[in-house]
């Protein structure tokens, strides 16, 4: 009995070290050379804020500025034809924490906390660059853009933005 079981033990070791490197090649060598994503896909990248679009399609660069004192990330605002401003973060590194919101408040001094006038502009997390849609209401206006963890229910980093770098 345990001799049968063995030979069968054998055989399917055998089989599998021959098998799994030829598919696991096999993988490697016809794997698509371009993204797959069809427009379903698109449009879920597009409402979750990913830079899908060249800094050039974008339309006019308004400003870039560096955010943080040690450069944390790199802001810049673009103008497109329907005098809509978008802002475009890119951290300098991975950031670890998966939760980080991003907020825009018009107060004079640096939030302790997330208030009522608020506005949510997005999610941010990794190193991608992210795209964000400036609400009118904040256009041309002093700030301070936050950064609010969900998980510890505080504001990570505030970065006050000036009327400069959303001016149309």
């Amino acid at each position: 009995m345990l001799l049968s079981r063995r030979q069968t033990h054998l055989a399917a070791s055998s089989i599998l070290a021959i098998a799994l490197p030829l598919i696991l090649l096999f993988g490697f060598i016809f794997r698509p050379q371009y993204l797959p994503s069809d427009e379903s896909a698109q449009i879920l990248f597009e409402q979750d804020g990913y830079a899908l679009v060249a800094d050039s399609e974008l339309g006019e660069k308004i400003a870039s500025e560096d955010l943080g004192k040690s450069s944390q990330f790199n802001a810049i605002t673009y103008t497109q034809e329907d005098d809509k401003v978008i802002l475009t973060l890119k951290p300098r590194w991975d950031l670890r924490q998966p939760d980080l919101l991003i907020y825009w408040d018009g107060a004079a001094e640096a939030p302790e906390e997330i208030g009522d006038s608020a506005l949510l502009l997005g999610r941010l997390s990794g190193s991608a660059q992210r795209q964000f849609s400036v609400p009118d209401a904040i256009v041309g206006k002093d700030g301070y853009l936050l950064i609010y963890s969900q998980g510890r229910q505080a504001i990570q980093a505030a970065f006050p933005i000036s009327a400069s770098l959303t001016q149309l």
